[in-house]
């Protein structure tokens, strides 16, 4: 399985089912302009278009024109139109050597609006849409800047340097909703963040084939799913921790225990989602930028990805103080097939042991919680 699969499950379920844009503060200024679209056919073959939709401040033009050769775009500019969204590509002797697009997020209702017709008011004014993003294509690759494409629930940003996918947008959209979701290359890690939280990001890296995640807020962990904090020998200090066996694998969650859980609820159910999904990922790869790439190759796909969490058996959910001294829990450790112990924590002291297998010891847990220790 790629090991991106687990980041575009997680992506569909912060998705709206949008089916429209929000309404932009434009539309009445568009509905009024006089803008046209005029191809030349000769019969049924496409010999030139021409477009006055947009504008390019780079090349201010009153339309821009799109020669064809054999049906074919071969010189000038030809829009790619995509519902509400479109981009327009450049061709130069058949050769596509630019692609001009805007910010989505700009051109919807909001402050981003309001500075874009600050910086481009005269064009804004005009009704036409200002692409005002240049992407550079060489031997029809794209080299540096930024290129559009459409998801199920709304649309993405790939954005390269020297040929490298950094950035990858995804910007979600319904009637009076608006997300941006951003992965970007930062060093060793991908850092992932959206508008609907601005207190948090998560941060994914790969560690010895393991992906690792982790929560920040003011670059300081807050919750990750790190083994070496999750150790009952040896725990994260002022921690709540919950550990797992999913199939083959121990994974876990640690979470500061002051933690005001709504501020940061988005992120953290992200992390959750992730932990409790059935992902792999190969050991001889750590390249950021080949896992953004290889995330994009999968959400760009037409097969749809369904969410797929695996059975979890738990084994143990704990909580620390300030010296990593277990206050309150249970934990069950393993002695030989499925066969161990378990043991109870009441005020930093264990007050009941016994054994059991993991599979009688999710009873125990059921109990454990009822019982409110």
């Amino acid at each position: 399985m790629s090991n991106s699969i687990i980041l575009i499950s997680l992506l569909m379920t912060l998705f709206c089912s949008a089916q429209q844009l929000p309404n932009s503060k434009n539309d009445s200024i568009k509905k009024a302009s006089k803008i046209s679209v005029t191809p030349s056919l000769n019969s049924e073959v496409k010999t030139e278009v021409a477009d006055s939709t947009f504008i390019i401040p780079d090349n201010p033009q009153e339309f821009y024109q799109g020669f064809y050769k054999e049906n074919n775009p071969f010189n000038g500019y030809f829009k790619i139109s995509e519902r509400e969204i479109f981009w327009v590509d450049f061709y130069k002797d058949g050769i596509k050597t630019n692609q001009y697009s805007f910010d989505i997020f700009k051109n919807i209702e909001g402050e981003e609006q309001k500075e874009r017709e600050e910086i481009n008011y005269e064009y804004v004014e005009s009704g036409k849409t200002v692409l005002d993003i240049k992407s550079t294509f060489k031997n029809g690759e794209i080299v540096d800047g930024a290129i559009l494409g459409r998801l199920k629930h709304g649309y993405f940003a790939k954005k390269y340097n020297n040929g490298k996918i950094v950035e990858v947008k995804i910007d979600v959209f319904a009637i009076h909703y608006a997300n941006r979701l951003t992965f970007k290359v930062t060093e060793n890690y991908i850092l992932f963040s959206h508008l609907k939280d601005r207190a948090s990001m998560v941060q994914f890296s790969l560690n010895n084939g393991r992906l690792l995640v982790e929560v920040l807020a003011n670059n300081t962990i807050i919750a990750s799913n790190n083994l070496n904090d999750c150790n009952p020998k040896n725990p994260k200090p002022n921690s709540n921790i919950s550990i797992f066996k999913i199939k083959d694998r121990i994974d876990c969650l640690m979470f500061k225990n002051d933690l005001d859980m709504k501020i940061y609820e988005d992120n953290l159910s992200m992390l959750q989602n992730i932990i409790l999904s059935n992902y792999t990922f190969p050991s001889d790869s750590n390249d950021p930028y080949e896992f953004l790439k290889q995330f994009l190759e999968k959400l760009s796909s037409e097969e749809e990805e369904e969410i797929m969490t695996e059975e979890s058996l738990e084994i143990a959910f704990l909580d620390t103080d300030k010296n990593g001294i277990i206050k309150e829990g249970i934990y069950w450790e393993e002695a030989t097939n499925n066969n161990g112990s378990y043991k109870i924590y009441k005020d930093g002291k264990i007050i009941k042991e016994a054994e059991n297998n993991l599979l009688d010891f999710q009873n125990t847990l059921e109990d454990y919680f009822k019982q409110n220790y």
